[in-house]
């Protein structure tokens, strides 16, 4: 079996307002639910104070290539 864990932090710019980050949390689960909730992905999505988005994936049974592109809807905007 082969894990590979991409991670990223994902900070809301100072002079965005919480409605901002709800805003991103929003978006990260709705991401979640329909992109990663499978036997492919796991690990963890943190919310930390600050407006600090933390994620710490983990995937299994696909290649790099397939992951990236399971990503990008959600890097791209």
């Amino acid at each position: 079996m082969r894990l590979s864990a991409p991670s990223s932090k994902c900070r809301v710019p100072p002079r965005c307002s919480d409605d901002a980050y709800k805003a991103l949390i929003a978006r990260i689960m709705e991401f979640y639910t329909t992109a990663l909730f499978n036997p492919h992905w796991g690990e963890q999505i943190v919310f930390r104070p600050g407006n600090l988005l933390a994620i710490n994936m983990l995937f299994q049974g696909i290649d790099q290539e397939q992951a990236e592109v399971a990503w990008r809807p959600f890097l791209d905007c």
